[in-house]
Parts: structure tokens; C-alpha cells; sequence
């Protein structure tokens, strides 16, 4: 298969024109093309002659000066058309969002989705999990950008921005308490275990008891706890 790799390709993109009727005019429907988590590649090789082609001005199409190379396996001519539209996808938390190149940043524009608690308020319907939805969305990742209590606050370690390390409010979309808890303690609770392993939150010795109350689907209060732990008179 190695071998025969060009014809694979061929038929895949003979394909595609078949599909989508490509063969014979040129299409001005738009297409999306979404690369998820584009920053784990090596772009670089990814785009390989696409870098240049992926200018506004040199596709086919709209272009001004529009640009057409040679392949070099099949020897066909290509060129990127005006009416493809390339979304990549990256998490700001890992660290290979920093060995984009130059020449690859250029040539996209940049959109952040931050973390939003109203999206929570919008689609839980049931009052008592979005209540404990928000209750949790709170603790863990503040009600402002600059907040200084929360756990990723009181956690964060190194240079990382806070608004980075949030936990996506995607996280706590739940119909129900049961479904709200499943998702503390199968996707948030790993995923800031990775983070403090990793170093990028650092590890305190309270965490357990916050990931205790989190799987409950409820919030840990430290305050009671160091009052329930605290000697009483008599035991004094």
C-alpha cells in the first residue's frame, strides 16, 4: 500500500469531485475544511505548497493574483479556490500552540472562545442542576478574569494566562444531577488531575476533598470543614 499510496489519493479525490460535482465548472458553494486540534501536527508538513496558496490573494477564484503549482507525485496542477474556508481548532492550554509558525499565523485569523457561564444559564432548563451547574462553574473557574479565589486561580502555576486554564463551560452542560456528576467525575476531575501531574496547576493538599465534593455534584467549602476539624472545647 505504501507503494501505491498516489492512486489511493487519486481515487479519494476523484471521489470528491464526484460528490460534490466538481468536475466541470468551478464551484462558488462555500466549503469548510476543519482541522481539529491543528497545533499537534507538524504544520509545516501538513500544508507543505498550501502555505503560499492559502493567501487570500493567490486562490483561484477572487484572487488577484491567483497562484497554481505542480504537484509533485501526479504532476497535476492545484490551486486553492476562494470558496474554501479552513477552521483549525487548537487548545490554548497545551504547549505546542507555540511551535506555530510565523508564516502559518499570518495566514489565519484568530478567535478565542473563552469560557462563558451564561451558556450554562441558557441551556439548562432545570433550576436546581443549573443552580449547581453555575454553583461549580464558580469555584472552579471565578466569575471574572481577575479573580484571585478560585480553584484554577489559587492553583495556577507558571506563566500560564488564567483565562487558558479554565475549564470549558461546555463541561457543565447537564440535564440532570446525575448526568452534572458523571461529567465531574469522569472529564473535570481527570482533566485537572493531568493539569497538576503536568505542572500547569499546582497540587495543594485540600485537592482531594475538593474532588470528593465535585463528584457529588456539590461544592467544597473549606471553611466548614477546618470548623468541623477544629478541637472543641471539652477536647482541648
Amino acid at each position: 500500500m505504501e507503494n501505491n499510496w498516489p492512486s489511493y489519493a487519486r481515487a479519494f479525490i476523484n471521489a470528491v469531485k464526484d460528490e460534490y460535482h466538481l468536475e466541470d465548472d468551478a464551484s462558488t458553494t462555500p466549503h469548510v475544511l476543519i482541522i481539529d486540534e491543528i497545533n499537534r501536527g507538524n504544520i509545516s508538513r501538513i500544508f507543505g505548497e498550501l502555505i503560499t496558496l492559502l493567501e487570500a490573494d493567490k486562490r483561484t477564484g477572487d484572487g488577484k493574483h491567483p497562484i497554481k503549482v505542480t504537484l509533485p507525485y501526479s504532476k497535476d496542477s492545484f490551486s486553492v479556490p476562494s470558496n474554501l474556508y479552513i477552521i483549525g481548532t487548537m487548545n490554548t492550554t497545551d504547549r505546542s500552540t507555540g511551535s506555530i509558525d510565523y508564516a502559518v499565523r499570518r495566514r489565519f485569523a484568530f478567535i478565542t472562545l473563552k469560557t462563558d457561564p451564561e451558556v450554562i444559564k441558557t441551556c439548562i432548563k432545570d433550576d436546581a442542576v443549573r443552580a449547581k451547574a453555575l454553583a461549580l462553574f464558580k469555584q472552579i473557574n471565578g466569575d471574572s478574569t481577575d479573580d484571585t479565589t478560585s480553584f484554577i486561580a489559587t492553583h495556577k502555576a507558571g506563566d500560564f494566562d488564567l483565562e487558558d486554564l479554565k475549564v470549558g463551560h461546555s463541561y457543565f452542560l447537564a440535564e440532570t444531577l446525575e448526568a452534572l456528576q458523571m461529567k465531574m467525575r469522569y472529564e473535570v476531575i481527570p482533566l485537572l488531575r493531568e493539569y497538576i501531574k503536568d505542572g500547569i496547576l499546582q497540587g495543594k493538599e485540600k485537592d482531594e476533598k475538593y474532588f470528593t465534593a465535585w463528584e457529588k455534584g456539590e461544592c467544597f467549602n473549606p471553611s466548614v470543614t477546618e470548623t468541623s476539624e477544629a478541637p472543641s472545647d471539652s477536647e482541648a
